[in-house]
């Protein structure tokens, strides 16, 4: 079993990890609700300066460049290639369906970073097992039991657990789902190879699932609570944030839109996208 660390992304690498999120989102060539919905439930701006922030609102605007974030992933630690990975299974199976040119770019995110092909079947059964919980609100013993099953395949294979904890159906489990999901990791710990971080859920730092777990039953529960319902608001206020700097783009290219087809189709999009964010926020605000 891999010695338990601390690891904390930086701005940089956090900003590397959604550009490629948003990226698969693009791939099939149209933003849609679900996907926004699987980004924005990971995005954490805590911390980050303007421009780190105004980088990811332009991400709505404009797909990013992938090849360069690739480049960047590629170099790092296991822990971010594999949560790259990770979540951009998750954005691509958002809607319940891969689609072709989704699937070339996860073969290249595959080769690029270093990710087996156990791996990815692992990977892949542990995103829709997640979801498949997250979405249809299964009872606590039974996340428990199929976390615990889906996990220990991932460590099976050589996956950080690290990787899945930043895994925006599991940051959205409801707080009795996360910490049977924690109380998973933590069983499987000592029994599978390969299982030994995990994440604070929707922070980018990482810290050892015994520290993590070093309280009682009671405290545990309203601690997951008190952590999802501040996540909850500071990925509704990403939105709003994101909603606005939308706004603003449409409103400067309505002026220009006068003068040129193609700005006018950019405002027919951007309007678009906008409405799925408020959509996206009206969803959040009500599992709240």
């Amino acid at each position: 079993m891999k010695k338990s660390k601390d690891i904390k992304f930086e701005e940089t690498q956090l900003l590397d990890l959604y550009a490629i999120m948003f990226g698969m989102a693009y791939a099939d060539g149209e933003l849609e609700k679900d996907e926004l919905q699987a980004i924005y439930e990971v995005i954490n701006t805590e911390g980050f300066s303007e421009d780190g922030k105004r980088a990811i609102q332009d991400y709505i605007v404009l797909a990013p460049d992938i090849d360069v974030h690739i480049n960047n992933i590629k170099r790092e630690i296991e822990e971010l290639r594999f949560t790259c990975y990770v979540n951009a299974v998750e954005v691509a199976y958002s809607n319940y369906i891969i689609e072709e040119s989704e699937e070339r770019l996860l073969k290249r995110l595959k080769t690029s970073f270093g990710i087996t092909e156990k791996q990815d079947i692992e990977i892949r059964k542990f995103v829709k097992e997640a979801r498949r919980i997250k979405d249809r609100g299964i009872d606590d013993k039974y996340a428990e039991d199929a976390l615990k099953s889906a996990m220990a395949g991932l460590g099976a294979v050589g996956v950080p657990v690290a990787a899945v904890y930043f895994c925006g159906s599991v940051v959205g489990l409801s707080a009795a789902g996360i910490t049977s999901g924690l109380a998973a990791l933590g069983l499987g710990m000592g029994m599978v190879p390969g299982i030994g971080m995990a994440i604070v859920i929707g922070a980018g730092i990482f810290i050892a699932v015994s520290k993590l777990l070093d309280v009682g039953g009671k405290r545990k529960k309203e601690k997951a609570l008190k952590e999802k319902e501040r996540r909850a608001q500071q990925v509704i206020k990403n939105l709003q944030e994101s909603i606005n700097h939308l706004v603003d783009k449409i409103k400067e290219l309505e002026i220009k839109a006068k003068d040129a087809d193609a700005n006018k189709e950019a405002v027919k999009e951007l309007s678009k996208r906008l409405k799925m964010l408020q959509q996206v926020v009206m969803n959040k605000k009500a599992s709240v």
